[in-house]
């Protein structure tokens, strides 16, 4: 039973930084990839393909990370804008709960257009500059590990934005 309130408090933890999650995304990718270039006698993902098509993938990539980009951003205005309503004494312990939501998705929102802003801004320099036979690896990955975690940010914060949506509706 111990292990079980240790994994609860470790839930409840996570619960209060869940802007956390898409850092710790970010940083296993990073992680992961940069053991498996250091481990393959060959380059791996984009490094391996024609300048062309990886030129693709960073123009796929920048334009897609700007749209998001904007999206979350207009996102969090949206809850920002969600201020607590006033009313009777009842729905005041629901309407706390949901600011408290509203801040956690804030801040979810905040470190997910961090990451699509990483995404957006090396997609584009490396449109410029990985130009040769082999691409270049680090920001290959900086810029794959910035999309996986602008992805999952934008999941956590998606439902969480709709848990509120349907929360404000009652």
């Amino acid at each position: 039973m111990k292990g079980f309130w240790s994994l609860m408090s470790f839930g409840a933890w996570i619960d209060r930084r869940l802007w956390l999650v898409v850092i710790v995304v970010f940083v296993a990718a990073e992680l992961a990839q940069t053991t498996w270039t250091l481990l393959s006698s060959s380059p791996i993902m984009l490094a391996r393909v024609a300048p062309q098509t990886r030129a693709d993938v960073y123009s796929s990539l920048s334009s897609s990370s700007g749209a998001l980009l904007g999206f979350s951003i207009a996102t969090l205005a949206i809850l920002v804008s969600f201020a607590p309503r006033r009313g009777d004494w009842i729905k005041a312990a629901r309407e706390e709960t949901l600011e408290k939501v509203r801040v956690k998705l804030a801040g979810v929102l905040l470190v997910t257009s961090a990451a699509l802003g990483i995404v957006l801004a090396l997609a584009t320099v490396a449109l410029g500059v990985d130009r040769s036979q082999v691409g270049i690896p680090w920001l290959q990955h900086v810029v794959l590990s910035g999309a996986l975690a602008g992805f999952v940010g934008l999941v956590l914060s998606g439902l969480g934005f709709a848990l509120v949506v349907i929360e404000r509706g009652r």
